[in-house]
Order: structure tokens, then sequence, then C-alpha cells
């Protein structure tokens, strides 16, 4: 409809037909970022194999810290000097925490637990 008025529309004027609209051009794409750089390069690979006695006592729960400290053969003192944080600090990361005392103080928190971790 919108077509045959303008064409009686430059018939009745004589004006020069009107160019149809020009689709608009679609939005360029965006350039993606590069990922960050690791901070410091990783002493081991992410595809490194470790024994099954390593899977075995990290399905029994142990604590992870501790089990690959103890597979590279390292003493606390030793990663904590290593890593350059307190032996206090690796001791309590290697105790681990309680999922269910984290999720009571984030509920009196009143965020999500995930913001704890």
């Amino acid at each position: 409809m919108a077509e045959i008025l303008e064409k009686m529309r430059v018939l009745l004027t004589g004006e020069q037909p009107q160019a149809a609209p020009r689709a608009p051009e679609p939005p360029k794409p965006t350039p993606v970022a590069e990922p960050p750089k690791p901070c410091a390069p990783a002493a081991v690979s992410d595809r490194d194999q470790f024994p099954h006695t390593v899977a075995d006592r990290l399905m029994a729960g142990q604590s992870p810290v501790q089990v690959y400290r103890e597979y590279r053969g390292m003493t606390r003192e030793s990663l904590a000097r290593t890593a350059g944080i307190s032996l206090e600090t690796l001791a309590a990361l290697e105790a681990g925490f309680d999922m269910i005392v984290l999720r009571k103080i984030a509920e009196a928190l009143k965020i999500d637990v995930r913001r704890l971790l």
C-alpha cells in the first residue's frame, strides 16, 4: 500500500521517487579481549597425572592442600616459605572448613554462601 501511495505522489507532484530507506547496517562486533595472563606461570601442568593413592585420599575427603603437599614431598614449613604465606595460614588451609558452618555464617550475613568461597 505504501508503495502505491509513493508512486501516486511522484505522478502528481512530478518529484523524483525517493530511494527506499536502507536497512541499518548490523552493528560491528566488539573485539574480544584477550584473557588475562596469569600472575605467575604455573609450576606444573594441569595435565599432570597423579597416582591412585592421591586420588583415593582426595576422594576420602582429605585436605587437597595437604595431599598434594605430601605428594610433592614438602613440609608445611617449606610450602609456606615457597608460597610466601605464614605457617599458621597454611595450617588453617590444610584443616579445611566446614560447609555447614560456612552456610550459617552466610545466612547471618544475608549473602549467598558462594560469596564466601
